[in-house]
């Protein structure tokens, strides 16, 4: 979604917030225009391994008025 960070930026945030037993909130969209397979499989990997408690997965809606509306 060209959000500027590498997974490992990422990674090391999560990481971070297991070690000091926080609680971090995010909203994972799913169905990006650009999103392969493979991405949903790495994301869905990558919640697992960490152990990530997600309670609700976005679906992406395009709208006229943002960028990503641009994207094939």
């Amino acid at each position: 979604m060209n959000r500027g960070h590498t997974l490992e930026e990422y990674d090391y945030i999560i990481r971070t917030l297991q070690e000091q037993e926080k609680i971090g909130d995010t909203i994972l969209m799913s169905g990006f225009p650009t999103e392969t397979q493979e991405d949903l499989e790495k994301t869905i990997n990558y919640i697992k391994e960490r152990k990530i408690y997600v309670e609700e997965i976005a679906d992406y809606t395009d709208f006229y008025e943002i960028p990503s509306h641009e994207l094939d």
